[in-house]
């Protein structure tokens, strides 16, 4: 069965930019069933486009991913949402 891609819900946090690109976080609803929270949105170092970073869970004895795209359209239908709210966001906050 083939899952669409479908994010109904992009919300993003702007922080102060940090000099290793952190712009801010961003929480997704991926297709209406399924929350995720807390990823990281960087600026790519060529300044094109937006680089996302999934929550690591530190505490295994292996740095494990909490969640993340299995594939690459999964991944660029995250991406794209998120960058078309960041560009919003930055947009009406004047950056």
């Amino acid at each position: 069965m083939k899952m669409r891609n479908e994010i109904s819900e992009t919300i993003f946090f702007p922080i102060r930019p940090t000099d290793k690109g952190l712009i801010g976080f961003v929480n997704l609803m991926y297709n209406n069933e399924l929350a995720l929270n807390g990823i990281a949105v960087y600026t790519r170092p060529s300044g094109d486009g937006y680089r996302l970073v999934y929550p690591i869970n530190k505490a295994l004895p292996i740095e494990t991913h909490y969640f993340c795209p299995l594939n690459r359209e999964t991944g660029d239908a995250l991406t794209k949402a998120v960058s078309i709210k960041v560009n919003d966001v930055i947009s009406k906050i004047g950056g």
